[in-house]
């Protein structure tokens, strides 16, 4: 599964306290390895796409307004 055991000059200092912790509980009295598996970087995702955009709905209310607003009727 891609583990492999550290050197002992791998070991980083909090390794070795907790490992003199587990000899203090007894735990040292058969063999016991530190072991690391390597990871591949995390790809960066792609970037989001372009929103669509949405053409301009015409204006078919028949108002000589030209404020922009949008005339929606409801059908019953």
């Amino acid at each position: 599964i891609g583990f492999r055991v550290l050197a002992e000059g791998e070991l980083t200092d909090g390794l070795r306290a907790i490992r003199a912790e587990e000899a203090q509980h007894g735990l040292d009295r058969w063999p016991r390895v530190c072991m690391r598996r390597e990871l591949s970087p995390v790809p960066r995702p792609s970037p989001a796409p372009e929103p669509a955009k949405t053409p301009p709905v015409p204006d078919t209310s028949g108002a000589a307004d030209d404020s922009g607003a949008l005339a929606v009727s409801g059908g019953a």
